[in-house]
């Protein structure tokens, strides 16, 4: 069986599992602390992430969709990420998801391998 591996997945090698099991992880940008991991988003694959929603801001009232190609380190005994650069906070949490909603049905209709099975019809 083939074992397919992302690009991030070789960059941090056994810490790529830590990243997986993110939640609670405190997330610093290069600036300084950026906020807290809220969840982590598994988009095509359960094993491979696609995104963390972290919460940010002064009192955390802040979501922001942080892309995973964004993570530079993890760091599991502090319980820390760091990213390679700070995201974008100037667009709301639900524009930023219906936007990744949107790609996401775009690429489903578009990908021959993704396509959407039809439910069995019921009698």
């Amino acid at each position: 069986m083939e074992q397919r591996t992302s690009a991030l997945e070789q960059v941090l090698g056994p810490r790529f599992y830590w990243l997986c099991r993110s939640e609670g992880f405190r997330v610093d940008a290069p600036e300084g602390r950026f906020g807290l991991v809220e969840a982590v988003m598994f988009r095509v694959r359960p094993d491979e992430p696609d995104a963390l929603i972290v919460r940010a801001g002064v009192l955390g009232r802040r979501l922001v969709i942080v892309p995973i190609e964004d993570v530079a380190d993890v760091l599991p005994r502090k319980g820390r990420l760091v990213l390679r650069r700070a995201p974008d906070v100037s667009v709301d949490f639900l524009t930023q998801l219906r936007t990744r909603l949107r790609r996401l049905a775009a690429e489903t209709a578009a990908g021959p391998g993704l396509g959407l099975v039809p439910r069995p019809e019921r009698s």
